[in-house]
């Protein structure tokens, strides 16, 4: 189990899940202000908003590749 995680947190599943809503939501948001032609935000908090998504891809692909270790370590 995650040493950060407790017995009442979300399962791995669960935040797995989540993080997937969560970015089909913000995908669908961007998306929408691109068609409605809105300014959104100024320059600087896209770029902070860039950045944060580009360390969040890290991430996730980190947590892919660990996946993908884990199901060929077990044969599957």
């Amino acid at each position: 189990m995650c040493s950060i995680l407790q017995s009442s947190a979300p399962s791995i599943a669960d935040l797995v899940s989540s993080a997937h809503v969560s970015i089909t939501q913000l995908a669908s948001c961007v998306s929408q202000e691109l068609s409605d032609g809105v300014a959104g935000e100024a320059a600087g908090e896209l770029i902070r908003q860039v950045e944060m998504l580009s360390s969040l891809v890290d991430l996730a692909n980190a947590v892919i590749a660990t996946r993908l270790a884990q199901i060929e370590s077990s044969g599957a």
